[in-house]
């Protein structure tokens, strides 16, 4: 059906008189309850902390529907096991049993609903979490496997909590529900046992050649798996060990016999890449000799090619390859006597072979089946793919500068990018093996998009993680490929500093690699922000050179910047240590620090210290280092302390982004109809009569709704208040209406108070409810309407009911639709959705009123829960559609109220949205939320409020209560069964009308059109008159609007001045218009004076606040007052803004802004100025101007 045919059908419904359905709002609920009993009812947002329905902070797993995070590499491998990998990097391996539960976690369910709907009979759930470079630990769940049946809740809460720490599950969504009262959960503690790889190929262990073992757990150095492939390749049967794990030197001793006696090898090589394992090397090749003193032990790595005459003298060593191993291996391996870059022994001479033929070798990968004894153990670890060979950079830590290597190598260190052929050949042969890639880019000229586009084309690759790092800042066009060709990237920058002095001072002052600016890293972040499956990773040193205490402060406010992005993940970095031959550990006097080690006896020390510990080979975060501190006595200290507090930060900072991020809130319709059961079993308990009234004062949207069906069901009379309400106006509240309760979910306390919270934990025994009838008053609404003083509007449900069964069956509400409530449970407005779609068995999205303000929070939540109908005010949509040019399509209608549209921008809404109907709905509140409609803006006259809904009569009335002749200008007058019941506590003021009807006499001016529509001409009291002549200054309002380039506009007529307040469509001068515009005024105005604004202020409900304008006006005489506020305030905002400049009239919004920022201003600016402002008024007064002159006039 297209949209004219729709608003058609819509327009012969709203001719049809609905009548009255005989049910009650409590009947027709309870009724569509049980129709949907599991369907969501209402979706809101707030964090985990905010969750407080649960006391045990470990119980709240249970109302938490969980999913898996998106962006896991899954496998199913040997043994009937799974094998799954979250984006923190944990390796969690489990059976079939553990990973059909884990399959449960779709997001639909709760884990209560989990636990109780699982199979717990005789069903083990075995679960592995395997870590290759970390010590076994059972009580951090490290390299252990446990398992158990689910036969209980503890056992449940403890592995979705542990796998929603590690990455593995996410929180969906929070559930409220009524659970049976849950005691003595005491915390579940596995009973846990060592393994580091739950599938072994032993099948792998047999006769070979040459074995090749790594110098750490895990894989130490790809370089042996290259050496390895070149070998096999070369008709040599060559084998690497990759010893998972951390032991004793007595383990790894027998470990190493059982891998001996069963490959029977004739030459071995071993690893000494890294000094920390120089002893590990030297008792490995004792081992190997013990065992059987014929076989070839070689040993080859950067540490021993520095040290290479004291690593050859170790007299179980026979061969030591400086430099490039491949070719020098394999002759080796062949028996030739012509071995490259090699020394050997022949007794206790040493021997150093020509390195003049030494042949540049780029290898690559082969199957990992082939090379590696046992593959199944690569999948736990990242592989390390080089794109080039050595190193171009010296900088002054690092023991692999290109100064060390070429002294390690002899002057035979080739530094060259490898080409991409021999890449994608690597990830060709481990693909299937691992979960997990790493690059690092040394030469961003030739390792560019070209270059990843040539290794990565054709290879699908979506199952794999990516770490790709990068001395400098990765260019976005390698970027954009890599997250597009990967499941998850994360991108490591590497750089010695958070301070940008100190980067420049260590630029200047060394030969190292060159060091970006901050501008950049921010752009890079900015740039990696707009992918979701990527992070970020800063690398840095604490305890370099030329570091200053003011690097601390300058550290510490980068940081925070970059705290602000998404995709930050951590700060990982390392004391400073030395490395053999780095020029900062040989000359440490020369950078005024000294070093613990600089010699090889120093080195070997601490390698000593690593195997030799009581408590078994340390992992690397606890190896024995040898650090170089600052002479300067506590300055070391002090570095480390500061780097310690940045990690405590960042860990704190990534604990309240997942517990303070928004997380959907739901409840169920039998959840509501069951919970508003308990709440109205508590009030009748209390006393609660028919009509007594009880305020609702409550921020959680779901308590709202509670509330609000709990005090129907008890027969009450609820009484809503703004959640930005002061105490002091509550108070007033209170002591005028004199409720019998006060529902409340926040810190709100008086003698009348009740926690919503404890009232739904605690037992309460079931009664009979009470129920109203139509007659009886709903709800007291407070409302300023447009004269600003406080009314106390009674309203009848009968009324309601009518409204929303009229809105149901015209705008054809399914319970397939999701309507959007956006409007402030204190504005009649809010009823509109509220009622609807809770009576139709639709799905209500509410938003705290805080969010209701972020739009581009709006904007997500439309999108992605596919909104169907909303109402707002005008200026709200004007906003959602200027925030994203496209966000409105899902919307079959939208109902504007509450103030005049924009004519063009309801043509511009109607052109785009072929599927959009708009609405406008008109009525004071003293009439049942509406009382007229008019169906199908077409922006022709944006005056247009329609005809009356069903059962209410509109008439256009003169002075003496006679209807007017159609055409003619009158009173809007209203009756029917919507009219209120009064104005508490007195009656209502209605008009007999000499045709005997009492009509209420809304103060608005309409004109009724031959057609029957009624068209609303402004206030009463907004007429005026201007030498003499009558002016209405809605209408003159309505005449400028039509101006194309004038956004928005307010008149307003003070002390014999009219002025026009006008907002300017982007980027116009007012100077280039002003004599365009006088030329449209009629002549009563041409002393009109114009104030142009970049936006007008507005109350709370959105409406324009003329009483606000009027002190502006006041203040813009030719004499201006100086206001004290404005530096205050902007001062404020440029703390918190930080770099972004703006002026005192820009929007608070349009300059980064958002609702969390706003909340730390309004916290200061309250204390400044304790109960002058609420967080209302931050978000109504968005200038500076604005918000200083509304602070000076509450301060006055």
């Amino acid at each position: 059906m297209t949209k004219n045919e729709r608003i058609k059908n819509m327009k012969v419904k709203q001719e049809q008189n609905i009548s009255l359905p005989g049910w009650t709002i409590i009947d027709k609920f309870v009724e569509v309850a049980a129709k949907n009993t599991d369907k969501n009812a209402i979706i809101t947002f707030a964090s985990m902390d905010e969750f407080n329905l649960c006391e045990n902070i470990k119980n709240k797993i249970l109302y938490y529907c969980l999913v898996w995070n998106k962006y896991l590499v899954i496998r199913k491998i040997q043994n009937n096991l799974w094998f799954i990998k979250s984006t923190e990097n944990y390796n969690l391996v489990c059976n079939d049993a553990a990973y059909c539960l884990l399959q449960n976690f779709n997001g639909s369910k709760t884990v209560w609903d989990t636990y109780n709907e699982s199979d717990k009979k005789n069903k083990e759930l075995v679960f592995y979490f395997i870590e290759p470079e970390v010590a076994y630990s059972s009580e951090n769940i490290i390299n252990s496997k446990f398992s158990f049946e689910l036969d209980s809740l503890e056992k449940i809460i403890f592995i979705s909590d542990l796998l929603i720490q590690r990455g593995f599950l996410i929180i969906d969504s929070i559930q409220y529900m009524m659970l049976p009262t849950i005691n003595n959960i005491k915390p579940f503690i596995p009973s846990c046992e060592p393994v580091y790889n739950p599938v072994l190929h032993t099948q792998s262990l047999s006769n070979t050649d040459v074995l090749i073992i790594g110098d750490k757990p895990g894989i130490a150095s790809v370089g042996i798996l290259y050496l390895a492939s070149y070998l096999k390749e070369n008709g040599i049967n060559a084998k690497t060990i990759l010893i998972d794990g951390f032991y004793t030197a007595l383990e790894y001793k027998t470990r190493l016999i059982n891998y001996l006696k069963k490959t029977k090898p004739r030459c071995i090589g071993i690893s000494m890449k890294w000094f920390p394992h120089i002893c590990k090397v030297y008792e490995t090749a004792a081992i190997i000799k013990e065992y059987d003193p014929s076989i070839k032990v070689v040993v080859g790595g950067d540490t021993a090619s520095y040290y290479s005459i004291n690593v050859i003298s170790h007299p179980c060593i026979d061969y030591l390859v400086y430099g490039d191993g491949e070719d020098a291996f394999l002759k080796i391996c062949t028996g030739d006597n012509l071995i490259p870059n090699t020394y050997s022994k022949q007794g206790d001479k040493i021997i150093q072979h020509s390195n003049t033929t030494i042949t540049s070798v780029d290898s690559y990968l082969i199957d990992l089946d082939e090379i590696v004894i046992d593959s199944s153990g690569v999948l736990y670890t990242t592989i390390y793919l080089p794109l080039s060979r050595g190193c171009h950079y010296n900088c002054v830590q690092c023991g692999g500068s290109k100064a060390v290597q070429q002294l390690s190598f002899k002057n035979n260190c080739n530094t060259h990018t490898r080409s991409s052929d021999l890449v994608r050949k690597d990830i060709i042969a481990t693909q299937k093996y691992t979960a997990s890639y790493m690059f690092s880019i040394s030469n961003p000229q030739i390792e560019n998009y070209n270059f990843f586009y040539d290794i990565c084309n054709g290879l699908n690759l979506r199952n794999h993680f990516c770490a790709l790092f990068c001395t400098g800042i990765i260019d976005y066009d390698v970027v954009k490929y890599v997250v597009n060709v990967f499941k998850f990237v994360r991108f490591g920058i590497d750089i010695c500093s958070l301070s940008e002095k100190h980067r420049k001072k260590i630029n200047d002052m060394t030969d190292g690699k060159p060091q970006i600016s901050d501008n950049e890293l921010f752009e890079f972040m900015r740039l990696c922000e707009q992918f979701e499956n990527c992070e970020v990773d800063i690398y840095s040193i604490a305890g370099m050179p030329y570091y200053s205490d003011s690097d601390i402060d300058e550290e510490n406010r980068v940081l925070d910047k970059l705290k602000r992005f998404r995709c930050f993940h951590s700060l990982e970095w390392g004391r400073l240590h030395a490395q053999p031959g780095a020029l900062l550990a040989e000359h440490a006097e020369k950078f005024e620090m000294s070093s613990s080690a600089n010699c090889y006896e120093n080195y070997l020390d601490y390698s000593n210290k690593n195997y030799y510990s009581d408590n078994g080979y340390p992992e690397m975060s606890s190896y024995n280092y040898p650090y170089i501190d600052y002479k300067q006595k506590g300055k070391t200290d002090r570095i480390l302390m500061h780097y310690m507090e940045m990690s405590y930060s960042i860990k704190k900072h990534r604990r309240e982004q997942l517990y303070e991020k928004l997380i959907p809130n739901t409840i169920s319709y039998r959840y509501l109809n069951m919970m508003s059961n308990h709440i109205a079993y508590y009030l009748l308990s209390e006393g609660l009569q028919k009509e007594d009234r009880v305020i609702l004062y409550t921020k959680n949207r779901i308590m709202l709704a509670i509330a609000i069906m709990g005090v129907i069901k008890a027969g009450g009379c609820y009484i809503p208040l703004d959640i930005q309400l002061h105490k002091k106006s509550i108070d007033n509240i209170v002591e005028q209406i004199h409720p019998l309760i006060v529902l409340t979910d926040t810190e709100y306390v008086n003698e009348n108070s009740r926690c919503m919270i404890s009232l739904l934990r605690q037992e309460t025994e079931k009664r009979d409810l009470c129920k109203l009838t139509k007659e009886n008053v709903l709800y007291h609404i407070y409302s300023s309407g447009t004269t600003d003083k406080p009314k106390c509007i009674s309203i009848k449900q009968a009324g309601v009911i009518n409204y929303t069964n009229w809105r149901i069956h015209v705008y054809d509400i399914q319970k397939e639709d999701v309507i959007l409530q956006i409007l402030s449970e204190a504005f009649d407005g809010f009823y509109s959705n509220f009622f609807t779609s809770l009576l139709a068995g639709s799905c209500l999205i509410m938003p705290t009123p805080m969010q209701n303000r972020d739009i581009p929070f709006l904007i997500k939540i439309i999108l992605y829960y596919k909104a169907t109908h909303a109402s707002m005010l005008p200026f709200y949509l004007k906003l959602l559609e200027q925030a994203n040019k496209n966000n409105l399509h899902t919307f079959k209608s939208v109902v504007l109220a509450g103030d005049m549209s924009d004519e063009k921008f309801i043509k511009m809404i109607n052109e785009k949205y072929t599927n959009l109907i708009l609405i406008n709905e008109y009525g004071p509140t003293e009439n049942s939320i509406a009382t007229t409609a008019f169906i199908g803006m077409d922006g022709q006259d944006s005056r247009m409020i329609g005809v009356p809904i069903s059962n209410v009569h509109v008439y256009i009335i003169n002075d003496k209560g006679n209807i007017v002749d159609v055409g003619h200008e009158g009173e809007i007058s209203i009756s029917g069964v919507g009219l209120y019941s009064g104005y508490y506590p007195n009656d209502p003021k209605l008009f007999l009308t000499p045709f005997n009807e009492w009509v209420y006499r809304s103060g608005d001016l309409g004109i009724k059109n031959k057609e029957g529509d009624i068209i609303l001409m402004g206030r009463i009291d907004r007429q005026v008159k201007i030498s003499g002549i009558a002016v209405n200054l809605d209408a003159l309002e309505n005449l400028l609007k039509k101006i194309e380039y004038i956004s928005d506009i307010a008149v307003t007529y003070n002390n014999g001045k009219l002025v026009a307040n006008i907002v300017l469509d982007d980027n116009n001068k007012p100077e280039n218009y002003l004599q365009e515009i006088r030329s449209k005024l009629p002549f009563y105005a041409e002393s009109i004076t114009f104030s142009f604004c970049s936006s007008l202020p507005r109350l709370s409900r959105g409406k324009i606040d003329y009483r606000m304008l009027a002190i502006s006006d006041k203040k813009s005489d030719n004499v201006q007052k100086i206001n004290p506020y404005i530096k205050v305030i902007k001062d404020l905002w440029k703390e918190e803004l930080g770099d972004k400049k703006f002026s005192n009239n820009d929007n608070f919004f349009d300059i980064g802004g958002n609702s969390l920022i706003i909340m730390k201003i309004y916290e200061k600016l309250d204390s400044l100025y304790p109960d002058k402002i609420t967080i209302t008024n931050m978000f109504q007064y968005y200038t500076v101007n604005m918000l200083a002159d509304y602070l000076l006039e509450q301060i006055s």
